[in-house]
């Protein structure tokens, strides 16, 4: 069975650092990219979809509902 990709964003490295390593414990994750910018993500998103993404609800220059409601349209 393939893992279940996920995304790590948010602003604070601690906290991408924390939920790393959380999720590291468990092997049917596997984190393909952690960021603190959301357009990094969608460049990421618009040639590899995943199955999870965990955020932060405050990006700089963005929110995390608008974020969402970007990469769910199907030209984001």
């Amino acid at each position: 069975m393939k893992p279940t990709s996920v995304i790590i964003m948010d602003t604070h490295p601690i906290i991408r650092m924390s939920i790393e390593v959380l999720l590291q414990k468990n092997s049917e994750l596997q984190i393909v990219l952690k960021t603190d910018d959301y357009r990094i993500t969608i460049d990421y998103l618009r040639t590899r979809p995943v199955d999870l993404i965990i955020m932060d609800i405050d990006l700089p220059g963005t929110d995390g509902f608008t974020f969402l409601k970007r990469v769910m349209l199907p030209t984001y």
